[in-house]
């Protein structure tokens, strides 16, 4: 009888255990410091979309949208939700891994897996009260929401390639899982 936890089923904790702690260095990061990190970052994005538009439409007037204030304060929202949501599809995905590997692949509702999607949400919960404590930033429900929706996403898209790759190999593995 083996007590001890095999190599492979602690291994696949890794990949969401370095999300997790990517994820706790960024939300450390004072407000000014975080800004300053994505506000060049949304300005690249603004000026570039703005020259596509531009392009195609023929109108260099939209050009003067690029350096609008309002349009990239606006954008740079967009870009931190967007990359908020990226982040947490990612721990979404590699939290359902490490689950599917160690065995919860019949839960309750395992077509959602709600281990998952429950661990990503106490996560985006924790690291929204740990950015109550950093100076500059705050701590909002509705950014646990916007995490949570990628960690959703990242696990929806985990078990769709799961479920492909397996089907597509063998169709008798349906009775399986």
């Amino acid at each position: 009888m083996k007590n001890t936890v095999s190599l492979r089923k602690l291994a696949a904790w890794f990949p969401a255990a370095g999300l997790m702690a990517l994820i706790f260095y960024f939300s450390a990061m004072p407000g000014e410091q975080s800004g300053a990190l994505s506000s060049p970052w949304a300005a690249r994005i603004v000026r570039a979309v703005v020259d596509v538009l531009a392009g195609v439409s023929g109108q260099d007037a939209l050009r003067d949208l690029a350096s609008d204030s309002q349009v990239l304060q606006a954008a740079e929202v967009v870009i931190r939700k967007s990359a908020h949501m990226a982040e947490y599809a990612l721990l979404g995905a590699a939290l359902c891994f490490g689950f599917w590997i160690n065995g919860y692949r019949k839960t309750v509702c395992h077509a959602f897996h709600l281990p998952a999607q429950f661990a990503a949400f106490l996560y985006a919960a924790t690291d929204e009260l740990h950015q109550l404590y950093v100076p500059g930033r705050t701590g909002k429900w509705s950014d646990v929401l916007v995490d949570s929706a990628g960690a959703c996403i990242g696990i929806c898209i985990f078990l769709c390639l799961y479920h492909r790759k397996v089907f597509r190999t063998d169709p008798e593995n349906l009775e399986k899982i």
